[in-house]
């Protein structure tokens, strides 16, 4: 079966750094870009590092079985510093997020800049 693979850049911009939280998680996930399906169909979650991080999404960070990276022409691609281990968006919490096409059998290489703060 086809395979894809995402390798995401992800950085702050300079306005939110003064904003980040001592403690968090950085969540980057990739969901069908029409909202139809609210689930990712791929999340990885790590405590919060410094800046620049780069993370990998494929088949391997699936939430289910069924519901898969690959099953994904094109993603909406977020990164989200979140004060808890909760992936449910909540005010305060910073994010950045991209819309991108998916390559099969390839890894696509993508920037995102965390540059919003969720009302």
């Amino acid at each position: 079966s086809a395979s894809k693979r995402v390798s995401i850049t992800v950085d702050i911009s300079q306005d939110l750094k003064a904003k980040l939280p001592t403690q968090g998680y950085l969540f980057v996930f990739a969901q069908e870009p029409t909202g139809k399906v609210r689930m990712p169909a791929a999340v990885v979650k790590m405590p919060l590092s410094t800046f620049p991080v780069v993370v990998e999404l494929s088949n391997n960070n699936a939430m289910m079985p069924n519901y898969t990276l690959s099953q994904l022409q094109q993603a909406k691609l977020v990164a989200r510093i979140s004060l808890d281990e909760n992936v449910a968006q909540a005010p305060g919490e910073l994010q950045g997020e991209i819309l991108v096409d998916l390559q099969t059998d390839a890894t696509t290489e993508e920037i995102i800049t965390i540059n919003r703060e969720l009302e």
